[in-house]
């Protein structure tokens, strides 16, 4: 996905440009029309022209913008966009005449991990994933951005994602992610109680009760454990011992090995 940024320094909020997020999940078209009146994408400003510029995505995900004969033209990095659609990048300032500027970013893809979904809800995320161009995976991943469950326990992703401050989502989030109708439209906030798991009722009638709003991402996960060090001793443990160690080092801990530790 591709995220445009207004410069909002010389904006009254009024006057602001909206920020913009593409593509759009589920959009037949892959182009979206830039300007002042009856395009995608609204931009109030009179150096805009009606039909101002266009953007299209490519076939591998790329950003590309053209200029559609406007008044006060189209610039990338201070460049005259003119002919063919130019590829946008990473870093790059997208201008619209000289009154709407834009940094342009590509964001990280999504990459979706489950635990404690039912079957049903499972063919929810695979229809929302495959919507929003995101990887779902079963198994917990570094690189993962959402973990989603329909309910809060405890559960080793659980952990892992908590530890990692990692968004903890229910299904209900994805789906309004894959349900965005305009460019304009962000993604639904992680921090949307709404969107957000409820407490598993096992988990709260156990003695391993949740506090309340576990699942919301806390900074400060990741140095818990910084002024602490662990030795661990072999034993017959595996995989799940080594879950633990991993564990212990997302919270910032010093791990040694016994007896040298």
């Amino acid at each position: 996905m591709w995220s445009l940024t207004p410069r909002l320094a010389d904006k009254a909020a009024a006057d602001a440009p909206p920020p913009l997020l593409l593509p759009v999940p589920g959009r037949a078209s892959t182009t979206y029309s830039v300007g002042r009146k009856n395009t995608d994408i609204l931009l109030a400003s009179k150096g805009v022209s009606k039909s101002h510029a266009e953007f299209s995505i490519g076939s591998d995900g790329a950003l590309l913008v053209r200029d559609c004969g406007s008044s006060f033209g189209t610039m990338i990095n201070k460049l005259k966009v003119e002919g063919e659609p130019r590829p946008l990048a990473e870093g790059d300032t997208l201008s619209f005449s000289a009154s709407i500027k834009y940094d342009v970013h590509r964001t990280p893809p999504l990459v979706v991990c489950s635990s404690q979904v039912s079957k049903a809800e499972k063919k929810v995320l695979k229809d929302a994933c495959d919507k929003l161009g995101a990887e779902l995976v079963a198994n917990w991943r570094a690189d993962v951005t959402h973990l989603v469950m329909s309910s809060v326990s405890w559960t080793p992703k659980f952990l892992v994602a908590i530890a990692s401050v990692v968004p903890v989502v229910s299904p209900q989030w994805l789906a309004r992610a894959a349900a965005r109708a305009s460019p304009t439209e962000p993604l639904p906030s992680v921090d949307e109680p709404s969107l957000a798991p409820k407490p598993s009722e096992v988990a709260e009638t156990s003695q391993l009760r949740l506090p309340p709003h576990v699942e919301r991402r806390r900074p400060e996960r990741a140095k818990l454990l910084a002024e602490h060090k662990f030795v661990h001793v072999p034993s017959a443990g595996g995989a799940a011992q080594e879950d633990m160690r991993e564990l212990l080092r997302l919270m910032g801990a010093a791990l040694g090995e016994w007896p040298a530790g």
